[in-house]
């Protein structure tokens, strides 16, 4: 779902859960001759694995697709994804999880969201969720991705990414409904402890700040 490549421009995209590769997904199929990786096994009767171990159908990490297409074929391709702030994406994950808790408008309906949100990083990281640096790294922890693009410049890094790969600046299509922005949540002190420590390494990798981001922060 979601992981792209394609021959003629000889990229493949790897997509990290809730980190807008859907956007990519559809831009590259239309703009860049991208090759749904799924359907690419399916033409070669090979099975994939129905769900990655955490509930995501079929998001593949770059280990998986090298592995399918072989190591001289992967590594000669330009590989790229996208990454995201932690915070951002477990929130990103909680909305999509609550999206029937929301009102037409995109206000929170549950008087006692903040303490079911916390409640939710709690038991999400007890079930020890895929981090981001495992979709872009051996086992060994060898980084497989040659070009990773943030979700908070996107645009801009993808029409950079997408001029020097394909020729051309592709434009992203646009994001759906936004429900509350990450600045404004309120993560609990436990919270944020429990997310620097199941994600320490997606901070390091990625460079992000390890304390969660604030409305009107600099």
């Amino acid at each position: 779902m979601a992981t792209t490549l394609s021959g003629k421009h000889g990229y493949v995209f790897i997509h990290i859960p809730k980190t807008a590769g859907r956007s990519v997904f559809k831009a590259l199929q239309k703009e860049a001759d991208g090759q749904d990786f799924d359907s690419f096994l399916e033409a070669r009767g090979i099975a994939a694995p129905n769900t990655d171990g955490q509930g995501y159908l079929k998001h593949h990490p770059a280990r998986y697709v090298r592995k399918i297409l072989g190591a001289a074929l992967y590594d000669s391709l330009e590989s790229v994804t996208v990454a995201r702030n932690p915070y951002a994406r477990i929130w990103s994950l909680y909305r999509y999880q609550r999206l029937r808790d929301w009102d037409a408008e995109g206000q929170p309906m549950p008087e006692i969201f903040e303490r079911e949100f916390n409640t939710f990083v709690k038991e999400l990281c007890e079930k020890r969720p895929r981090p981001m640096h495992e979709y872009v790294s051996s086992r060994s922890g060898e980084r497989l991705v040659k070009s990773i693009l943030k979700l908070e410049s996107l645009s801009d890094d993808f029409a950079a990414w997408s001029s020097r790969i394909v020729g051309v600046p592709i434009t992203l299509p646009e994001k759906g409904r936004t429900l509350g922005a990450v600045e404004d949540v309120p993560f609990s002190e436990l919270s944020v402890e429990t997310i620097q420590k199941t994600y320490a390494l997606d901070f390091e990798m990625f460079d992000y700040d390890t304390a969660p981001p604030r409305s009107g922060a600099a």
